[in-house]
């Protein structure tokens, strides 16, 4: 949620056509009073390559630019086709609410901007072959929208993510978070919260013996015969036993 935050913020920094964080979230809740968002997440890697030119400088990394394209790409589609982690199993969407898919990426901001137009190409290529083979641009059902693009109240910003790099296995985070409304969730605010009708008790724990428990004179089994320890005390010496029954 905290980078979802963030990379809202980032967005609006370097974006053509900014969206501040506060109107990106006003126009994802619609006008409908008691609104609820909810989010989706696809979280993948893309294999980096160590880069250090002269040992006096700091090793840094580096991705080549088509598999990152390739990977935004492909968890854009896994988002349309509701293939990822949603924050609450609810149907979404309403009218007028605004869908955003913030696609995150450890890029700098200055190589960022050729990997969001290249994103941008392949989505509108994929939608004019889906117009000329008169097949929908993406699967969607009642309950989950599917491919928003090119269409109305649809935003796809894209921000720079940080994220720490293992040295020995080197990857490139990739993240796509789709914000969405829940459709009619102010009628289900007393849904969520509301008290459970049927309760029980827990059952109570079960005690175990303590020091002073007596125990009876029956024999254990052998299964459950303790194990002797191995500082016990000595055993009588022969003839002492037969005294002590003569006494």
């Amino acid at each position: 949620m905290v980078a979802l935050i963030v990379g809202l913020a980032d967005a609006a920094l370097y974006a053509d056509q900014p969206t501040q964080p506060n109107n990106a979230f006003r126009l994802a809740l619609g006008r409908q009073a008691g609104s609820i968002l909810a989010y989706q997440v696809v979280a993948t890697n893309v294999v980096g390559f160590p880069f250090q030119p002269d040992p006096t400088v700091d090793l840094r990394h580096y991705v080549f630019a088509q598999p990152v394209v390739e990977e935004v790409l492909r968890d854009l589609r896994r988002i349309e086709e509701n293939k990822g982690l949603w924050s609450i199993d609810f149907p979404m969407g309403e009218d007028g609410a605004s869908i955003f898919d913030l696609v995150m990426v450890s890029i700098d901001h200055t190589d960022i901007k050729q990997i969001e137009d290249d994103v941008k190409r392949g989505r509108a290529l994929r939608a004019k072959f889906a117009r000329l083979n008169q097949k929908p641009n993406g699967k969607s059902n009642d309950n989950y929208p599917g491919n928003l693009f090119g269409q109305p109240n649809y935003e796809t910003p894209f921000a720079s993510l940080a994220a720490v790099i293992n040295p020995d296995k080197a990857a490139c985070p990739v993240i796509v978070v789709r914000l969405a409304v829940v459709r009619d969730g102010a009628n289900l605010v007393k849904e969520l919260i509301k008290v459970p009708q049927k309760r029980s008790l827990p059952a109570s724990p079960k005690q175990l013996p303590g020091p002073n428990h007596k125990q009876s004179n029956t024999r254990p089994n052998q299964a459950n015969r303790p194990f002797r320890q191995q500082n016990s005390a000595k055993r009588p010496k022969k003839g002492e036993d037969n005294e002590q029954h003569t006494s």
